[in-house]
């Protein structure tokens, strides 16, 4: 049973047995691609606007596609299906993913290139770490360090910037569909760039696909073939691909390499687009189409100078030849950095191409067979398989003809937004509520040791100022010099704050207060600084003359006219507290000034016995 094919490209191919569409016939792409290879290869730099200009021209292609007659017939013709719709997605196959979804067929993706595109990995259902796989226009390489991780994940999302940027001329319903893919063949390999990334099941490789057998009696001209065969030194082959022509570079860079071939003992076949040049040295030989694998596979060819395209890397691999890798634009890059770290060549950006690097390395290479061995090494390893490529693919297209339209094989991963993908909600979830558990657990063990440090330092703020001043004497004998002295010795100062409001004693958990403005009574406060000391107390918002946040209750203000008054109103009050044993408190007493102060210090500590207040005689740890 044969299978009918219909190709739609911007190019006539010719190949029997299919129907073509052309869909360019104004020659858009090839204009837009011939002036991307211009100004990199003139410039040496690279075409940044024709990447922004890109999206409009892809767009106009499939817009004329889907407008001409062959296309607009197909979908007239109520007869007409297909079964699978193969589409090559650069910026976005918007016709062919059309065409899909409009015929109820197999949605096909075809990558050519291996390196990383953060976009194209979303929507073909495979996850992009930026960590370990570098975006399509990194200049990194494997084994990133920090700095350069930070600037791939930057670049990654500046390329998924420039898709969105794209976006624009596709609609909402093109871009769904795209997410419909059912299968991915994928031009790569595992062993090659990031093939270690986590695949989905529908991702097919078909690395090594244009590797076969070469045809040297078919595909060689019979002067390329005497050219290499009379080669006494090994020839050196030469070629940027088929976009990138080599006729366009600017007379600077070929000049770079004329000077260099003419120092080089062996032959030289370059792909020269005019194949006129002057001042063409005797070594060298140029043509405008060449047979790439025949020449690769040539027992002569001893070096590959190679642009690094995906084609170019793996025909590198097959026929196991050393290359000098020459990138410019886009992937190349990331494929010459892979074939550096296979250590089968070397790598010379194209913006930084220089005679004398370039001469030094085409001989390094050629001298060097470590090169050599380990592109048969790795050649060897990329080209065992357990069975061709190129009958994976045919099995698999038969495969997702058969079950039309294999949505089976659809990702949940498009149903997530970025935060449910990455599972940022869950972390955020997890971390709340750790910080809760800690949260809590601090506040029990701070309770905790607080209620402790309360019960073992019972009378601590009066027990080491007690003692000093000598509890266990009569402490109404002079108690002015005693305080005094307790305080030089504890180093006590009384002082005024700023706006006279507030006295401070310093190096000391003592407090002593004093308010130098006249006040119309004498207060005193036994402060807790935990409030359920005193069963029903009130709870003062803030102690009158006292700064800072810390909040006291109070059991009763005393107003007296006269220290045997203030006394023995404390006393009446104290006398009826449960508990007043136990007290365990600042004692805070307020004074105009210093005299006063110490008088009432004297009056309240030469009562706490009559109070119930028991003054330990423990030197406090404080």
């Amino acid at each position: 049973m044969g299978t009918w094919v219909t190709i739609v490209a911007p190019f006539i191919s010719g190949l029997k047995n299919v129907t073509e569409i052309q869909c360019d016939k104004e020659g858009r792409l090839k204009s837009l691609m011939d002036k991307i290879s211009e100004i990199n290869l003139q410039s040496g730099s690279y075409a940044i606007s024709g990447f922004f200009e890109a999206p409009s021209v892809f767009y106009k292609v499939a817009h004329d596609c889907m407008k001409s007659k062959e296309i607009q017939a197909l979908l007239e013709d109520k007869s007409t299906e297909f079964d699978a719709v193969v589409s090559a997605p650069i910026y976005a196959d918007a016709a062919g993913i059309y065409l899909a979804h409009r015929f109820k067929a197999s949605s096909v993706m075809y990558l050519s290139i291996q390196a990383s595109l953060p976009t194209l990995d979303h929507f073909m259902n495979q996850p992009h770490n930026p960590s370990y796989m570098q975006s399509i226009f990194s200049p990194y390489q494997t084994d990133m360090n920090f700095i350069q991780r930070t600037g791939n994940v930057l670049l990654s999302y500046l390329t998924r910037c420039l898709f969105e940027w794209a976006k624009r001329y596709l609609s909402t319903k093109i871009i769904d569909l795209m997410k419909n893919t059912s299968l991915t063949f994928h031009f790569g390999h595992p062993l090659l760039l990031d093939g270690n990334k986590a695949i989905a099941q529908n991702t097919i490789y078909l690395g090594m696909m244009n590797c076969q057998e070469p045809d040297f009696n078919k595909n060689m001209d019979p002067d390329i073939k005497k050219f290499m065969d009379e080669a006494e030194y090994g020839v050196v082959y030469v070629s940027f691909g088929t976009f990138l022509q080599s006729s366009l570079m600017s007379e600077e860079y070929r000049q770079i390499f004329i000077k260099a071939f003419s120092k080089l003992k062996q032959r030289v076949i370059w792909k020269w687009e005019t194949e006129v040049m002057e001042d063409t040295p005797t070594n060298l030989l140029l043509k405008k189409w060449l047979p790439q694998k025949e020449i690769l596979a040539h027992p002569n060819l001893k070096l590959f100078v190679s642009h690094a395209g995906q084609s170019s890397f793996q025909e590198t691999l097959c026929f196991q030849k050393p290359a000098l890798f020459i990138p410019v634009q886009g992937d190349q890059r990331q494929n010459a950095y892979e074939g550096v770290k296979k250590g089968m060549g070397l790598v010379i950006p194209y913006q930084e191409l220089r005679e004398d690097d370039f001469l030094s390395s085409m001989e390094s290479l050629l001298q060097n067979s470590n090169y050599t061995q380990n592109a048969q090494h790795w050649g060897a390893l990329v080209m065992d398989q357990i069975n061709r490529p190129l009958d994976r693919a045919v099995w698999w297209m038969e495969y997702v003809i058969r079950h039309k339209p294999c949505h089976h094989f659809v990702q949940p991963f498009h149903k997530l937004n970025f935060i449910q993908r990455n599972l940022i909600d869950v972390y955020g979830f997890l971390t709340l509520i750790l910080g809760l558990i800690i949260y809590v657990n601090f506040k029990i063990i701070q309770c905790c040791i607080h209620r402790c440090s309360r019960r073992r330092q019972k009378s601590v703020n009066t027990k080491v100022f007690l003692k000093a001043i000598g509890v266990d004497k009569d402490v109404t004998s002079q108690p002015r010099e005693r305080i005094r002295e307790a305080t030089d010795t504890f180093k006590i100062g009384i002082e005024h704050e700023a706006k006279g409001q507030l006295k401070v004693m310093k190096g000391f958990p003592m407090k002593i207060h004093l308010k130098p403005v006249p006040i119309e009574s004498l207060h005193v406060y036994h402060a807790r600084k935990t409030p359920h000391a005193f069963k029903g107390a009130s709870y003062n918002s803030k102690l009158e003359g006292k700064s800072g946040v810390l909040r006291y209750p109070s059991i009763q203000k005393i107003k007296a006219s006269s220290v045997d008054e203030f006394c023995s109103g404390t006393d009446k009050v104290l006398s009826g507290i449960a508990g007043a044993k136990k007290l365990a408190d600042d004692i805070l007493i307020f004074g105009r000034d210093s005299d006063e102060l110490l008088s009432r210090i004297s009056n309240v500590f030469a009562r706490c016995e009559i109070w119930g207040i028991v003054l330990s005689k423990e030197v406090s740890t404080l």
